[in-house]
């Protein structure tokens, strides 16, 4: 999808860079742990590598998943885009927080975007990370 993306222009990051800053790593048997990033881990208008949009925005993104035998799972994710100055919201970040992470679901939903502001958690439904990435590249 990002090389889609670069192709038709939704992208300005050309596919070197896009092959570069995109990594995984593996850990562990059973489960198998698999993480999946691209770009800075945070953006908070710091320099850094991240994906460019014609728009001007900026994105980056991480997710991880399990696999245990035939049961495989999605247990986390985090997806920022940084819009241009002077857009609002300034920032969308799509954010799923582990099971295992210690948080109060009435404060923060397992499952939730931040419409550029960090306190404020709108909940939603879990979404695949490819229903993220063609919502935050193509429109919501």
């Amino acid at each position: 999808m990002l090389l889609d993306a670069s192709d038709d222009g939704t992208l300005t990051s050309p596919p070197h860079e896009i092959l570069r800053m995109l990594r995984h790593q593996r850990r562990g048997r059973n489960p198998e742990v698999v993480m999946v990033w691209c770009g800075e881990n945070f953006d908070d208008g710091q320099a850094g590598e991240f994906l460019r949009l014609s728009d001007g925005s900026r994105l980056s993104f991480s997710f991880t998943a399990e696999y245990a035998g035939q049961a495989r799972g999605l247990t986390s994710y985090r997806f920022h885009l940084r819009r241009p100055a002077g857009s609002h919201p300034a920032f969308l970040r799509f954010d799923l927080n582990s099971e295992r992470a210690a948080h109060e679901p009435l404060e923060e939903p397992r499952c939730h975007i931040h419409p550029g502001n960090d306190d404020i958690r709108i909940q939603c439904p879990i979404l695949s990370p490819a229903e993220i990435l063609h919502k935050l590249l193509y429109g919501l």
